[in-house]
């Protein structure tokens, strides 16, 4: 990560700042009370660092923009930060201090984040399914090497995340099912996983996939669909 002074990073801050005036998104320089999110450009908590205590639509204002590689939030709180600006793309929901972003797929992707409130009727509902949602990890390269990718709902196109028959390994959360397909929109071949394939050579699926969502028992169309491909292959087995 290329570094930049701190001194051209809190002017640029306070230049941001004055422009913004009286808007929704605002950034002080740290403070003591730990109220807020203090975000660094590097990892363990280092380089120059920023407090910010209110919604921020867009990272380029204060030149942070795809450079976050860790983060500390105050007791209790919980941001959501998304990939794209506005709110846009993948989000997740971040609690607690991220010493390496690496790991959760987070490094230099942040392009706009928001403190999650509870009075805040549709995101307390939202990170509460989130909770209570089917979660898989993929990854481009086999034995869960490269960068992983974590989702909670369905995929139609992989094409926006950059992963169109690129993953090679992934893990489903424990108990849960995905159903995975070569063509987006759920469509040509598919196929259930459930639990950890570490080399999806194996099953035959390795830089296939192009959508998934997950498989539960209410889901009754999607599984209705599943029993009778099975169902298909083996009269054809049978009938050969």
């Amino acid at each position: 990560m290329a570094y930049f002074s701190r001194i051209a990073f809190l002017a640029a801050a306070l230049v941001s700042a004055a422009a913004l005036g009286a808007g929704t998104s605002t950034a002080q320089p740290r403070r003591d009370d730990g109220a807020g999110v203090v975000v660094y450009d590097d990892v363990n908590f280092q380089g120059p660092a920023l407090t910010l205590r209110n919604d921020v639509n867009d990272m380029r204002e204060y030149r942070l923009n795809d450079r976050i590689s860790s983060l500390q939030m105050a007791p209790g709180e919980r941001w959501e930060v998304c990939e794209n600006t506005n709110f846009g793309g993948r989000c997740e929901v971040i609690s607690g201090s991220e010493r390496d972003l690496r790991p959760r797929g987070w490094n230099d992707m942040i392009s706009s984040m928001r403190r999650v409130r509870e009075r805040d009727d549709r995101r307390s509902r939202d990170d509460r399914n989130d909770r209570g949602r089917a979660s898989i990890t993929v990854y481009d390269d086999v034995n869960f090497q490269g960068k992983p990718f974590t989702f909670r709902g369905d995929v139609a196109d992989m094409r926006q995340f950059g992963l169109n028959d690129r993953i090679s390994s992934l893990q489903v959360g424990s108990g849960e099912s995905w159903e995975i397909c070569e063509n987006t929109g759920f469509g040509g071949q598919c196929t259930v996983v459930s639990g950890s394939e570490r080399d999806l050579r194996r099953i035959n699926w390795n830089d296939m996939i192009s959508s998934m969502h997950p498989v539960s028992d209410r889901d009754g169309r999607r599984d209705r669909d599943r029993d009778n491909r099975r169902d298909d292959d083996r009269n054809d087995r049978r009938n050969r």
